[in-house]
């Protein structure tokens, strides 16, 4: 059987690598890789119309952030480490790809210590610790050559990032030096996105190997879900909560580059870098108060806000043709 190159690779890995490289048109070709590089992540709240609804019928209407943090801030970022595996399946001029890539545990927010003093010399000490996240992604895409320049893509991505915040506070009494009370703080967040996406890439041969551009449309929904509790650390009695839940969707954006070149017969190395931005319009609900206060549970709507999420890449993958 005679097996005949393509001039320019076809760009197999599109989703997110745009790695490429040449195979026989007749032939079934599996093509596994590795890789790793850097990633800047970040997730930020733009400002919503919020509703707070308190226990005795009353309404307050204001402007607000998701507040993601004990510190109050509204975006979480950090440049760390990523890692990802994923596989091409090639045949003549159609292909299909998978991946999956994680961030290492980044750091948005180092910790910090306060201390306010009242009128009546009591002093309230709060210990917050670092605000931690980890984002991770994958994709399944089909596509197919056109020629030997151009393809077209497309499939079902998803995304996930979590994080979490502890802190310490303690209260005294004017001149004590035992705490009155030591209270325990926790949250914990949670961003979900997933959906369908098109693209288009070119390529072509430059240095001995193959460059290739590419832009991809999605369009995602997306999920947030917020919770913060304090408890004392003598009773372990929960006594104040709070919940944030959004859903809402997207329209998302990508652009990509990447170099490959083929170092053997059957291994090949890929230069890439990668951006993607998706401004989510966001709605929900949520909860806020202390257990049987006076107060009690004050019941919050979130509306005509936005959650942008950001990554941009910059990776190296070896891959491996069989």
């Amino acid at each position: 059987m005679k097996v005949r190159k393509f001039r320019v690779s076809i760009p197999a890995t599109l989703a997110i690598l745009g790695v490429t490289t040449g195979w026989a048109e007749d032939a079934l070709v599996f093509q596994p890789r590795l890789f790793g590089g850097m990633g800047n992540y970040s997730l930020a709240s733009g400002d919503f119309d919020l509703k707070v609804t308190t226990v005795d019928g009353g309404t307050i209407r204001t402007k607000g952030s998701a507040t993601l943090d004990w510190y109050g801030n509204s975006k979480l970022q950090d440049v760390s480490p990523i890692l990802g595996v994923g596989g091409t399946l090639g045949w003549g001029k159609f292909f299909g790809d998978i991946y999956y890539q994680s961030t290492a545990l980044a750091r948005s927010h180092g910790s910090a210590f306060g201390v306010t003093t009242f009128p009546d010399q009591s002093q309230l000490l709060a210990q917050f610790g670092e605000v931690d996240f980890r984002h991770e992604d994958w994709a399944l895409s089909l596509g197919y050559a056109l020629n030997s320049n151009w393809s077209l893509f497309g499939g079902y991505k998803g995304g996930k990032t979590q994080w979490d915040q502890r802190a310490t506070q303690q209260g005294f009494l004017p001149g004590a030096t035992t705490p009155l009370f030591t209270e325990i703080d926790s949250l914990d967040g949670r961003f979900e996105q997933d959906g369908p996406f098109i693209g288009v890439a070119f390529s072509y041969p430059l240095g001995g190997g193959t460059l290739t551009l590419r832009g991809a449309y999605a369009y995602l929904d997306g999920e947030y879900a917020w919770k913060g509790q304090a408890k004392s650390a003598a009773t372990g009695e929960v006594f104040q909560r709070s919940t944030i839940k959004l859903d809402g969707n997207s329209d998302g954006y990508s652009l990509g580059m990447s170099w490959t070149k083929q170092l053997e017969d059957n291994l090949g190395l890929s230069l890439g870098a990668a951006y993607h931005w998706y401004d989510f319009d966001m709605s929900g609900s949520g909860s806020a108060g202390l257990e049987g206060s006076p107060g009690g549970i004050s019941n919050l709507q979130f509306s005509g806000g936005t959650l942008t999420e950001r990554l941009f890449t910059a990776t190296a993958s070896l891959l491996y043709t069989f």
